[in-house]
């Protein structure tokens, strides 16, 4: 999340003309590279779990759906993280090559591809019928 703020506030001052959009987009990758290290943490810790609860058998269906839920939610934050993680590698070649590396059609998509794949595991999460296993409490809530 440091990585995210200190990207916004240079995305900020880029656009008063501060010359800071090479250390904003560094800060998104960052933060994209994070975010994907986090969600494969969770997609691990779930299938861990769930593995475990099918050898221990009896195990409530409620608690099984919060774990194949979170897994499935953890699978589209990878996802997100990995488009986002992608077109971050391209916005710091058009820095690096001073100029486009990929159509502007590919761009737009992987801009599209990031937003609808977030959009998807925000309402996969506030669809579910039950919490989902937050494995790292503390360190979701820096």
């Amino acid at each position: 999340d440091v990585a995210d703020a200190a990207a916004s506030w240079a995305y900020a001052g880029a656009l008063f003309g501060v010359r800071s959009l090479p250390v904003a987009d560094t800060c998104s990758l960052t933060a994209d590279i994070t975010d994907l290290e986090a969600a494969r943490q969770d997609y691990s810790l779930a299938g861990r779990h769930l593995e475990a609860l099918d050898q221990q058998g009896g195990i409530q269906d409620a608690v099984r759906q919060q774990f194949t839920d979170t897994k499935r939610h953890a699978l589209l934050k990878m996802v997100k993280a990995i488009v986002s993680v992608a077109s971050g590698l391209v916005g710091l070649s058009v820095l690096a090559f001073g100029g486009p590396v990929l159509p502007a059609v590919a761009l737009l998509g992987l801009s599209l591809l990031s937003i609808v794949v977030a959009v998807s595991a925000h309402f996969f999460q506030k669809t579910r019928q039950y919490q989902m296993v937050n494995f790292f409490e503390r360190r979701d809530a820096v």
